[in-house]
């Protein structure tokens, strides 16, 4: 067989040039131009998933370090979390949980225990993205967080081969990007305050759910500059919708550690508010160091 020449060649992409692209196919309602009926197909679609249990390796990059690391993770909606990071032997060396009201945290690279009210600014000291609860959970278990909207609008996006959610709320808006088909969310990105871009990937069929297996946060300035920080998370061996104990979502002081209550801010209590926060737990002993 004669290899073929470069004019054969020429030929033949303009040929798949030419061919129209195969046409969107949308769901059993058909096309959805009405953002509000959208919005309510989305929380219909996410409550198929209520609690989650995996495994995972996770990806974080800051400016001041980068690496991967093992995770054990459980959500339940709405705002009950429970995050365990492990070095290379699998012992946990960070212990994060919450039931929505109070949240506890285990360092062990300095064997101090944290307390206090599970605000954002205490979740985070295990996630380098600043998240409430209700956020780390709706993204934990495949869902957008969406801003409370005093505007929206719905296209079909022809280049992203799907649908564009726009939301605005004075300055600041936000779009989504989705399945036609089965609204499966896409991305996400936040302009005009400081956020995150949000990603979904690798979608698989899991329990009957179609879920993404890879999930990707990138923080942005408000005009969408990248700050620096990452977080890549890839579940492995996922279940989605176990019965989950209550227990995972409260967490007890190991002996021999040292105890610090905090405040919404993440300030010891009586530290004074000029006291700058306590810096995150670094990466674990073992972890992979990040290129």
């Amino acid at each position: 067989m004669k290899p073929r020449t470069p004019v054969a060649l020429l030929g033949l992409a303009l040929l798949l040039a030419a061919c129209p692209p195969r046409p969107l196919r949308f769901g059993p309602e058909g096309e959805i131009t009405d953002p509000d009926t959208l919005i309510r197909l989305l929380d219909r679609r996410a409550e198929r998933v209520r609690t989650l249990k995996s495994e995972a390796r996770a990806r974080i990059k800051t400016p001041r370090q980068s690496g991967t690391v093992n995770e054990f993770v459980a959500v339940q909606r709405p705002d009950a979390l429970h995050l365990e990071t492990l070095d290379f032997f699998g012992k946990p060396v960070a212990v994060l949980a919450t039931n929505g009201q109070r949240f506890a945290l285990y360092n062990g690279q300095d064997s101090t225990f944290y307390s206090g009210p599970a605000s954002a600014a205490n979740v985070s000291r295990l996630l380098p993205l600043v998240l409430d609860p209700r956020e780390a959970v709706m993204i934990l278990l495949g869902e957008v967080p969406k801003l409370a909207a005093e505007q929206t609008r719905l296209v079909v996006d022809e280049q992203a081969r799907a649908y564009l959610l726009t939301l605005a709320s004075g300055a600041v808006t936000q779009r989504i990007w989705l399945g036609t088909e089965d609204l499966r969310p896409l991305r996400s990105e936040i302009r005009g305050a400081r956020a995150y871009d949000v990603r979904f990937e690798n979608y698989q069929l899991i329990d009957e759910v179609v879920f993404p297996v890879e999930i990707s946060l990138v923080a942005v300035d408000e005009r969408g500059t990248p700050t620096g920080v990452e977080i890549a998370l890839k579940y492995q061996e996922l279940e989605l919708n176990p019965s989950l104990s209550p227990t995972l979502f409260h967490l007890d002081q190991p002996a021999n550690t040292r105890f610090v209550e905090v405040d919404e801010l993440g300030r010891p209590l009586g530290a004074g508010p000029d006291l700058p926060l306590p810096e995150q737990p670094g990466l674990p002993p073992g972890a992979s160091p990040g290129r």
